[in-house]
């Protein structure tokens, strides 16, 4: 996962002289619940699906998407990205190990550009009941050449029906060593098939605010987005519309985005 805006971190390097030179969504690390690229840990899509997680512990997801979008950020500098992640589910109580990397193409504090991201996530993520669900995981994203921008972040997810509500914190955001807090609702809803005489098919919106240090040259902002879901087999075909309120001052990178992502399931 997600991870977002260091894209933001990178884009804050070049116009505030005070370092040297950072969405996701969706996206972006673990779990069976729908998002917009990586946008986060809880809501990432790269954990199997309930069906699957009860057939088999391991699971894993294979993306291509025209835009790797975190938090309303383009993260690959609005080029296409190749991901992909393993999951690792331990089925008696819920936790589990994720891997999961992408391409990327932005700066860390350091001025070092960063070409991949790979995250390395545990977690637990269970149905409470018929009607609410959630996900808790600590994730740590990596990028091997901008090890600057490394940090961590613990976020969680509760789900009722269709509200899914997260809350991501970390102590070290982008790597700058001060504190970043993000939130975000999501609503999923199934579409009706007399609609578009389509079966399996979700629509989905949601609103996301990134607190970010001022003092690290980091500024706060909101996301939106709104999508469609289309399940093939395997296969799910993600169309999204994502946008900011452009004051993350990251010109170009938090733009209104039509992005459409390709996901095998195995």
């Amino acid at each position: 996962m997600k991870s977002i805006s260091t894209l933001l971190l990178g884009t804050a390097l070049v116009f505030n002289s005070s370092y040297a030179d950072t969405n996701t969504t969706t996206n972006h690390s673990v779990s069976p619940i729908p998002t917009a690229n990586k946008m986060d840990a809880a809501t990432d899509p790269n954990a199997a699906t309930v069906a699957q997680q009860e057939q088999n512990p391991l699971s894993g997801t294979f993306d291509i998407t025209t835009n790797y979008i975190f938090r309303g950020i383009s993260n690959s500098n609005n080029n296409p990205a190749f991901q992909g992640g393993l999951t690792y589910t331990f089925l008696s109580t819920g936790i589990y190990f994720n891997v999961w990397g992408s391409n990327v193409d932005f700066a860390d504090p350091q001025g070092n550009q960063a070409t991949v991201e790979a995250d390395t996530i545990v977690g637990i993520a269970n149905d409470i009941n018929d009607d609410w669900s959630y996900n808790i995981n600590f994730d740590r994203y990596n990028y091997p050449k901008a090890s600057a921008a490394n940090y961590n972040e613990v976020i969680g997810a509760l789900t009722y029906k269709i509200f899914t509500l997260t809350l991501a914190d970390s102590l070290n955001v982008y790597g700058v060593h001060e504190n970043g807090f993000y939130y975000n609702g999501l609503i999923n809803v199934p579409v009706p098939e007399s609609f578009f005489h389509l079966s399996d098919l979700s629509a989905e919106v949601s609103y996301g605010h990134y607190s970010l240090p001022r003092s690290a040259g980091l500024l706060s902002y909101n996301d939106y987005m709104v999508g469609l879901d289309k399940t093939l087999g395997i296969y799910d075909v993600l169309i999204q519309y994502t946008n900011t309120n452009h004051r993350a001052d990251a010109p170009g990178l938090d733009t209104g985005t039509l992005l459409a992502t390709l996901t095998a399931n195995f």
